[in-house]
């Protein structure tokens, strides 16, 4: 499962680095991921961290007491 999650926000990271929209993206990632596509609250979220720093990763931060 961690793997299509990485999968998706590379390329949400790709697509928002080539101008894409929000609902582009989740157009896309819901063609091809179907019933596993991420939601289109996680694109967001990722779209604008990916704007935001587009040399940001993929991966999830660690989080406070779950090292």
């Amino acid at each position: 499962m961690m793997q299509v999650q990485i999968e998706q926000r590379s390329n949400v990271k790709m697509l928002t680095i080539l101008g894409k929209s929000q609902a582009e993206i989740h157009r896309t990632l819901s063609a091809a991921y179907r019933d596993s596509a991420m939601s289109l609250s996680q694109v967001r979220m990722w779209f604008l961290r990916f704007k935001e720093d587009p040399e940001a990763p993929v991966s999830d931060q660690p989080h406070l007491g779950m090292e």
